[in-house]
């Protein structure tokens, strides 16, 4: 393997658009230019596996400054640019912009399938050019925006689709010796606000079974071991979602303490329940009911029920 240079080092020992680099070298070839020199590199931009230190990604000094290149397995460039001070001239940033566009011949004529451009949000006022340069946004997170171009002319676009789903997870914890739940009601005042399981959203990089015992313990005070997976629901038009789907995983939950201190940020009340008295009750979350059904009359042999329509 090639040796890599300090300034590669160095660049991804750098903080860029809000994220570490974490890399793990190997060797593989480029399917372009074959040298022989990749690198692994996961991060908030979803590059799990670039090649940089080839050829192919070559940039003339004037640019190494406020520009990266890198290559995906799937033979598309990525455009990174670095975050830049006030003082750095708007006609160097457009400089770069003339630098790409008169690549792209090249590019594909080489086999590039794709350019990926991330562009920091301070420099959004280059966006509209951009876009005029048959650019569409793909995805964005806070402090970048992401906008891809299809280069293969023969072919329609295979670039994949952003995100599709967001992830929530529900704690469902059952203290068999008492036969009780714990339940929440959330803070809320503008709408009907039953008791359900204590839950949220995942965050980056999250497992499932993290994020129900973080969220249970965030609601409650509660510590709880992870136990089985009780099934999921999934649905394509629900609140809050920003357009996307939602799947919501439920998991069984072991609790490891018993004394309630809620988060009044976000719960206005908790409780163990007994199981006798959530049949019985009327302001109960309907969802939260049949989990409970299912999560009773599960076997311990059967370590999930499935998809729950709902």
């Amino acid at each position: 393997m090639k040796s890599l240079s300090r300034n590669y080092q160095s660049m991804l020992r750098t903080r860029w658009l809000g994220f570490v680099a974490q890399t793990d070298q190997f060797s593989e070839n480029c399917r372009v230019c074959s040298d022989t020199a990749t690198l692994a590199i996961r991060n908030r931009l979803g590059l799990d596996q670039v090649f940089y230190n080839c050829s192919c990604n070559e940039i003339e000094s004037d640019f190494r400054d406020s520009l990266a290149l890198l290559t995906d397995r799937y033979l598309g460039v990525h455009a990174i640019f670095k975050p830049s001070s006030e003082s750095t001239a708007s006609e160097k940033r457009e400089a770069s912009l003339n630098f790409l566009r008169e690549r792209v011949p090249k590019w594909m004529g080489s086999g590039k399938t794709s350019l990926w451009l991330h562009i920091p949000i301070r420099q959004s006022h280059l966006i509209p050019g951009i876009v005029n340069d048959g650019f569409l946004f793909h995805h964005a997170e806070e402090e970048y925006s992401s906008l891809a171009r299809w280069l293969v002319q023969e072919t329609e676009s295979r670039l994949p689709m952003a995100a599709s789903h967001q992830i929530a997870v529900g704690g469902c914890c059952i203290d068999t010796s008492a036969g009780t739940v714990l339940l929440v009601k959330e803070t809320r005042k503008d709408r009907q606000n039953p008791w359900k399981l204590p839950g949220g959203l995942s965050l980056d990089g999250e497992d499932v079974v993290k994020t129900a015992i973080r969220e249970v313990f965030e609601e409650t005070g509660i510590r709880t071991s992870f136990q089985s997976v009780i099934g999921f629901r999934q649905r394509h038009i629900y609140p809050g979602s920003f357009g996307k789907s939602d799947m919501y995983f439920i998991l069984k939950l072991k609790p490891l303490t018993f004394g309630i201190t809620i988060c009044t940020r976000e719960i206005e009340d908790s409780k163990w329940m007994r199981m006798d008295d959530v049949l019985r009750q009327t302001d109960i979350s309907p969802l939260t009911l049949e989990i409970i059904k299912i999560a009773l009359s599960t076997h311990e042999s059967r370590r999930h029920h499935g998809i729950i329509q709902f």
